[in-house]
């Protein structure tokens, strides 16, 4: 292991990665034949960053993806890199990895499930990930005497995660057990797990960072002011999910940055350039789609305020950016 990132540390420079098509194996994680965290021994983390970090973005939306992942595969992905071990709580959708170094934590929470799991034993319907999006209610956090209002939905799981699962403890046990420092704690996640994570960030005063990837809003301006920490908000485009609930009595938590239509980050974007195609460039993604199923090929995602929702662009598109910004 050690002559293989020895190797790869003075090979030829990092290149940037295609982006392909958004078929169905694109879209629908989890994504096991993409290289994860290829690389790496190049780009270490930056564990004590405050600054918005390409680096970072890469490593965090990267394991937003692995969160999709069987434990399994993600355990083998971290340790291979240099994580000390990676711990799992909760199972099917409602989940989260737990990976950590002598120097850092990350907390990686699973997002919506849009299809059945393999090896699930759990016996939960695939709908219930649904449910959970849907209750859009804002309710009381009612963690402290700070106040904020979340998604009721959100929250639910959140606690049974937090609390019920042991999340807490576990993290407060790991981050004081360093006879030299304490450990930094970074929580990251896609869709709902980057709603997750922003309530985790939200709850926990000794988080160091917190980056969403492709996130709902999750709750009202109290509970975004909860957040202290640097926080930094990964959108793709035109990605629907990160427009939604509606955003009466609801806000977004972090720094904007946003990846245009080509995958560049468009510095300085705001909310108003997070916008859908007109129709007609819809229609025309609609028939290419139609053309691609009659000539036999593999089906794709016929809209991109969709199709750019997919875990895997957003590691493919910080990737780039990082190799670009080197």
């Amino acid at each position: 292991m050690f002559f293989s990132r020895f190797k790869s540390f003075f090979s030829s420079a990092p290149k940037s990665k295609p982006v392909p098509l958004c078929t169905a194996k694109v879209f629908f994680p989890p994504n096991e034949d993409y290289r994860y965290f290829e690389r790496a021994a190049k780009f270490p983390f930056e564990f004590n960053a405050v600054a918005f970090s390409p680096i970072n973005a890469w490593w965090l939306a990267e394991s937003a993806l692995l969160a999709y992942a069987d434990a399994a595969f993600a355990r083998r992905r971290f340790l291979r890199e240099g994580f000390r071990a990676m711990k799992v709580f909760g199972k099917d959708s409602q989940v989260c990895f737990v990976a950590h170094t002598d120097d850092f934590i990350i907390v990686s929470f699973r997002g919506t499930e849009v299809r059945p799991r393999k090896h699930s034993d759990s016996g939960k319907p695939i709908w219930q990930d649904f449910l959970t999006d849907i209750n859009l209610v804002l309710t009381d956090l009612n963690h402290d005497d700070r106040g904020g209002k979340v998604h009721r939905g959100f929250k639910a799981a959140f606690l049974l995660l937090w609390h019920d699962k042991g999340l807490r403890n576990y993290l407060d046990a790991l981050r004081l057990n360093n006879r030299r420092r304490h450990k930094r704690v970074w929580f990251t996640g896609h869709s709902l797990g980057g709603a997750l994570a922003a309530i985790a960030a939200s709850v926990y005063e000794e988080t160091a960072g917190l980056y969403t990837i492709a996130s709902p809003r999750v709750g009202d301006a109290a509970f975004k002011a909860r957040i202290t920490a640097p926080a930094y908000r990964l959108v793709n485009h035109n990605d629907l999910m990160c427009k939604i609930p509606p955003s009466l009595g609801y806000e977004h938590i972090g720094e904007l940055k946003c990846f245009d239509a080509r995958g560049n980050l468009a510095e300085g974007a705001t909310e108003s350039d997070i916008h859908a195609k007109d129709m007609l460039a819809q229609f025309s993604q609609l028939t290419e789609a139609v053309w691609q199923a009659w000539q036999g090929k593999e089906w794709v995602v016929p809209f991109d305020f969709i199709a750019n929702h997919a875990p895997l662009y957003y590691a493919i598109h910080t990737w780039n950016h990082l190799v670009k910004s080197r």
